[in-house]
């Protein structure tokens, strides 16, 4: 499935089964801190599906925000242009270099 398909079919899928898609991709839903029940826990088990799909080491992280807030980071970054990869990469004092394109930058 493309990013694309996968964020609609998790946007469908019941909690049960996003659960079961957590599980069968090893994210550590009890020591992200998921919430118990409801809309909650669907909305954080769907958010933590999607961040490891975009590549997020969601396992690293300590609570589900967190890796939410992440992949929001890495998506946005798959949006910027070359001229605003390059100014992300110099505002978080990575190496900045003028001959790369923003393919390299996000390869980085």
């Amino acid at each position: 499935l493309t990013r694309m398909q996968f964020a609609a079919l998790c946007l469908e899928l019941p909690t049960q089964e996003l659960e079961k898609e957590c599980r069968e991709w090893g994210l550590p839903v009890a020591k992200l801190k998921v919430a118990a029940d409801g809309d909650a826990r669907k909305t954080e088990l769907r958010e933590l599906l999607v961040a490891a799909m975009l590549g997020v080491p969601v396992a690293r992280f300590d609570s589900a925000k967190r890796v939410s807030d992440v992949a929001r980071q890495f998506a946005g970054l798959e949006v910027l242009s070359r001229d605003e990869m390059e100014e992300q990469c110099c505002d978080w004092h990575l190496p900045c270099h003028e001959s790369l394109t923003v393919s390299e930058y996000r390869e980085r």
